[in-house]
């Protein structure tokens, strides 16, 4: 190996080694096991706590109404971990948005399956009214 060749080597050993260039990792997880609300024996998860989607002055003055229903998973440690709006809502996108991290603050007893907690899938449904 002449020189350049060495200069080369000890280059390429000393990035590597000092974290300039770490090395390639993939981090792999499974994915999540959820189960369905209808799944036979399973416990469905109990709302305990979280703030309730209330209006905001400009959309009780606008006369804002409707429905949304959000598909949502509740982890078996009692969290929201994602939510989609499921079809038909009848609020504005600005509404379905502030539902959706509204959940993030909502606490359920998770959902059990022989005697363990367990994710599952659930719908949550709002209704906005001026009554």
């Amino acid at each position: 190996m002449n020189l350049y060749g060495l200069v080369a080597a000890c280059s390429l050993l000393f990035a590597q080694t000092s974290g300039l260039n770490p090395p390639i990792t993939t981090v792999e997880t499974a994915p999540l096991r959820v189960f369905r609300d209808s799944t036979p024996g399973l416990l469905k998860p109990v709302y305990v706590q979280g703030p309730h989607l209330t209006y905001t002055p400009e959309e009780f003055k606008a006369g804002v109404q409707g429905a949304i229903a959000l598909d949502v998973t509740v982890g078996a440690d009692g969290r929201v971990r994602d939510a989609m709006v499921a079809d038909g809502s009848t609020l504005p996108s600005s509404v379905e948005e502030r539902a959706i991290a509204l959940l993030s603050g909502w606490r359920f007893q998770p959902a059990t399956l022989n005697g363990e907690a367990v994710a599952t899938r659930i719908t949550i449904s709002f209704t906005m009214s001026r009554r």
